[in-house]
């Protein structure tokens, strides 16, 4: 199978599934993504991790950052809100919904502010002009050293 190219959203439901997240991206190139299931019964850290190593191996696979489990309590939007802004803090760029009234809460997690949009173009255009320039040293505008890998978030904020 090595060099395949297969199009998949793995949704992993137990904890043998971040691992065989990794498996899958050393084997083929994983070209849609990842996504992470609720894990019944998995709480604390032991959830912490599970998330984790399906951000870590989307990241390694260069795929686009997973997407997140659905929130079974469509009632409690507060509630949410709340995880719903941790998962995007832990690397997951979108939220599997089971009910409608869950749709304008997470979208308006995931949608870029104004201000977030205006640095991601900011620093894109310095690492630009820093590339052009032959420096390849990029500073944002507090005047702290910006790594690619923050160039690159930026260009995926922009390109979603």
């Amino acid at each position: 199978m090595s060099g395949a190219i297969v199009l998949l959203s793995e949704l992993s439901e137990c904890l043998r599934g971040p691992d065989r997240a990794n498996s899958v991206r050393d084997t083929v190139k994983v070209s849609q993504g990842l996504r992470a299931g609720g894990w019944r019964g998995v709480a604390g850290a032991g959830l912490l991790w599970a998330r984790s190593q399906v951000v870590l191996a989307s990241a390694a696979a260069r795929v686009r950052p997973p997407i997140a489990p659905v929130s079974t309590d469509f009632r409690d939007l507060e509630a949410l809100r709340t995880s719903t802004l941790a998962l995007r803090r832990l690397g997951f760029r979108g939220r599997a919904c089971i009910h409608p009234a869950q749709l304008p809460v997470v979208n308006e997690v995931f949608t870029p502010s104004p201000q977030e949009i205006a640095r991601a173009r900011d620093l894109v255009a310095r690492h630009d002009a820093a590339m052009a320039e032959g420096s390849g040293v990029c500073l944002d505008e507090r005047g702290r050293l910006v790594d690619e890998a923050v160039v690159r978030s930026a260009r995926r904020l922009l390109a979603d």
